[in-house]
């Protein structure tokens, strides 16, 4: 190892980072990168048709796939700035939200045309008026000033990006892929004409994405679109349940949010809300959003917030009650055209619900005959009740036995062996492999017959963060695999003293700082585990209806989105919510 002097620190030139840190400033690399840096350039002459200039974009793309040329009829770049657009970060007109010269505009850190010029060579071309300005640039060709000519063509920029291979592994434009990128656009954009290599893409409305997407004789509800404003904030939806496929985009003043975010999850959950409250069912939002196809366009004018430089995700919580303003006036609206098709819907959705997923794994667990609630596995201490149950799920064996001695003939107890299995990103036949979950599962039986059988069911894990973090895991498992449970109010976990006191023979127990001050001539420390405590110690917080403190786990079908989405940030290994939590805790 070598030593770690004032030699090892290093500086990268701010381009020279872009380039070397593709991860952090593309969101990507290969390929992918570089399709982003074209939708940077694409996004910016878009930017200037939504200000009200040009109504025409046309894009080239070089033969050799090497070599890509967008044209705007916008403004044009303002010719004494075009050197510091192009290689200063943090540059440009659209940083100041309602001061700028842009409104409702992508750009929001200066740095997007600057990724073109830190990993290729950049050719901008302004015009303004009659004059004409040009100029190239590259990493180490950044202190050009633009050559000023006149020039009879109108208004605009074009710009022409020559990608270096090196920082892209050598990836080459895909025409289908920024056709593609640009149409999904145009669906937000009917005033909008873009031509690539002389193929003029546009369309009439937001509803032509269904057009081009769904088959129209498989639609169950009528295909709608509507737009509404709250404040600085505009939303454009347009909804459609099909039975055959399902196909969502959504935009953020433009910018593609493949990977959703605060105004999704707004989305998801006013549906869900408005559609159990309009027809009197208790769907989840999974359930109601099966074959549901949708396109959202948000424009807004103030500073928004996202995830990473891709902006794949929108991260701005301050516009939620704007959100859920406008979808619930969109869904409600929805509702009242088209009202034999919802009821279709409804009908379906009760139907196809009855053979869910979930519902069909529960084929495959064993039911037991009833005489055999009583000591059914080595983890599991039966009673002699059938229905009526109160079961505890305990952390350890050792806490285990010491509730076996004090429980009554209708409490039964599971020992669960360390931290239950993390279900959330699993598929079901690998849930179903893990021997514990599988006993777990067995014992419960299907969630119909877990509904009759079980009274409550206790998650008894310690007071510690360890604890905390197991009995998560227990309720990321039912909230799955038994929300019928959860939805019922039958979960629930003890609330355990954070302190224990001991004077002789005597023992007390304090939940707060205040209460362990009164216990005065007590050996007093910390609760670690249930399995310090004995039978007698242990059974008044977890058995004793008269001693206990149960805190009930529960949410209704409206609310369970949310949920899933809280327990997706903790439990969730996908790129996006892996981020998310790094957000939280930095």
């Amino acid at each position: 190892m070598k030593e770690y002097s004032a030699n090892s620190i290093q500086t990268l030139k701010p381009l020279q980072a872009m380039r070397e840190k593709m991860g952090m400033y593309f969101g990507s690399s290969g390929s992918d990168a570089l399709h982003h840096a074209v939708k940077e350039i694409i996004s910016n002459s878009i930017d200037e048709h939504l200000q009200g200039f040009g109504n025409k974009i046309e894009i080239k793309i070089a033969r050799t796939l090497t070599e890509i040329t967008v044209r705007d009829f916008g403004r044009g770049i303002p010719f004494e700035k075009i050197q510091e657009v192009c290689t200063k970060p943090h540059s440009s007109g659209k940083l100041k939200t309602g001061e700028s010269a842009y409104q409702a505009s992508g750009g929001l850190n200066g740095i997007g045309i600057k990724l073109l010029t830190a990993t290729g060579t950049i050719s901008v071309s302004s015009f303004r008026n009659g004059k004409m300005a040009t100029a190239t640039y590259s990493i180490n060709h950044t202190a050009e000033q633009p050559t000023i000519a006149s020039s009879k063509l109108p208004n605009g920029t074009q710009i022409t990006w020559k990608p270096d291979g090196e920082p892209f592994k050598n990836a080459k434009f895909e025409v289908s892929r920024i056709e593609d990128l640009v149409e999904q656009m145009l669906y937000l954009l009917p005033n909008l004409e873009v031509s690539i290599n002389g193929k003029a893409l546009k369309k009439s409305s937001m509803l032509a994405f269904f057009d081009d997407y769904l088959y129209e004789e498989h639609n169950i509800t009528k295909p709608f679109c509507g737009k509404y404003k709250v404040g600085e904030t505009a939303v454009a939806v347009a909804l459609v349940w099909n039975t055959k496929n399902s196909v969502s985009s959504s935009f953020v003043n433009l910018i593609p949010t493949p990977d959703g975010g605060t105004h999704i999850t707004a989305l998801r959950t006013t549906l869900t809300r408005e559609f159990n409250s309009k027809f009197g069912t208790s769907f989840t939002g999974d359930e109601i959003r099966r074959n549901l196809s949708f396109l959202v366009g948000i424009t807004s004018n103030i500073e928004l917030d996202f995830v990473g430089q891709a902006k794949s995700k929108l991260a701005t919580t301050e516009l939620t009650a704007d959100f859920n303003t406008c979808f619930k006036a969109a869904i409600q609206e929805m509702f009242s055209k088209d009202v034999d098709g919802f009821r279709k819907l409804v009908k379906l959705l009760t139907k196809i619900n009855k053979a869910a997923d979930i519902e069909k794994a529960m084929k495959s667990i064993s039911q037991k005959p009833k005489t055999a609630f009583n000591n059914l596995t080595k983890k599991y201490i039966g009673c002699k009740a059938n229905k009526g149950i109160e079961f505890a799920l305990v952390e350890g064996s050792s806490a285990g036995e010491s509730l076996k001695l004090q429980r009554k003939d209708y409490q039964a107890i599971f020992a669960v062996r360390g931290k239950m299995l993390n279900v959330f990103d699993l598929e079901t036949n690998e849930v179903l492999q893990n021997a514990e979950i599988r006993e777990l599962m067995d014992i419960l039986g299907k969630p119909s017959e877990a509904m009759k059988k079980f009274d409550k069911i206790i998650f008894a894990h310690d007071a510690d963060y360890d604890g905390a973090h197991i009995g998560l895991l227990m309720l990321n498992f039912f909230a799955r695999y038994y929300k019928e449970l959860l939805f019922a109010g039958k979960l629930y976990s003890p609330v355990l003293p954070t302190y224990m006191g001991r004077k002789g023979d005597k023992i007390a127990f304090a939940y707060t700082e205040e209460e362990k001050n009164k216990l005065v001539g007590y050996d007093i420390s910390f609760l670690k585990g249930l399995g310090e405590l004995d039978d007698e110690l242990l059974a008044p917080f977890i058995w004793n209806e008269n001693t206990r403190k149960l805190k009930q786990l529960t949410c209704s079908p409206n609310e369970y989105d949310e949920l899933i989405e809280s327990l997706a940030i903790t439990f969730s290994k996908t790129t996006e919510n892996a981020n998310a939590r790094r957000e939280i805790f930095s």
